[in-house]
């Protein structure tokens, strides 16, 4: 693994919704679907993939919260999320809660 990636995996964190939401209203954060590496995807922006992230923003694996989510979101503000900064950005990725 190099160096930057190294670095994206130390920065990963958990954060609730309610201290995510300022970045929301910022306009900085991002969307990452449940399926994606978070640390792969914070990389490639780190990086300027501009091919990797047009793809996934075409295919909405990468995006700005939908309101949807944003109003689901702010009913759940204890929601934890998985996250990552790379500036400007705030990359969150939801966890989801497994009911067994």
């Amino acid at each position: 693994m190099n160096e930057l990636k190294k670095e994206l995996q130390n920065s990963l964190e958990e954060a609730q919704w309610e201290w995510l939401k300022p970045h929301l209203e910022k306009g900085t954060l991002l969307n990452i679907g449940f399926n994606m590496d978070l640390v792969d995807v914070a990389y490639r922006i780190a990086k300027d993939d501009v091919e990797y992230i047009r793809k996934l923003m075409n295919g909405n694996f990468l995006r700005r919260p939908t309101p949807n989510q944003i109003e689901k979101w702010d009913k759940l503000p204890n929601k934890k999320f998985r996250f990552i900064i790379v500036q400007p950005y705030v990359l969150i990725q939801e966890i989801l809660e497994r009911h067994y």
